[in-house]
């Protein structure tokens, strides 16, 4: 199974980027697939779709990733966050409250208000879930 994004897989990466699957190929090796097939290909679109755009800001500002901080619902997902290592080559950290925009919003809400003084005082609360390291050889990772 392939999502193919809107334009085609000859569209640039910055466009393939952007764009979000319309449409769904199947190829003759496909016919036997189950829904865990799809789930794990949409899993999949997410973690390529996420390299492209980190791609491009690695190459935009010169600086490597050293390590990617995630959140949100799909973080969740343990095959989703362990490919998206091996896909990127880097650490992949997911702390242990994964809706962190919430959060982020409470704390400049606190600071605006005066409940901390500085940023400085929120610095410990963030905590690591899980850390998922890259297991896949980087000659692998383009296959």
């Amino acid at each position: 199974m392939l999502f193919t994004p809107p334009g085609g897989i000859q569209c640039d990466a910055q466009t393939r980027a952007s764009l979000t699957p319309s449409f769904v190929s199947f190829t003759q090796q496909e016919i036997h697939m189950n829904r865990n097939h799809i789930i794990r290909a949409a899993l999949e679109s997410i973690a390529y779709q996420s390299r492209d755009v980190l791609d491009a800001m690695q190459k935009d500002s010169g600086i490597r990733l050293a390590s990617l901080k995630v959140d949100g619902g799909a973080v969740a997902n343990d095959f989703l966050m362990q490919f998206q290592s091996d896909i990127m080559g880097t650490t992949v950290v997911r702390p242990k409250l994964i809706e962190t925009t919430a959060l982020g919003a409470a704390f400049l809400a606190g600071l605006a208000v005066g409940f901390w003084k500085s940023t400085a005082e929120l610095s410990d609360k963030f905590s690591i879930d899980r850390e998922f390291e890259p297991s896949l050889p980087a000659e692998q990772r383009e296959q």
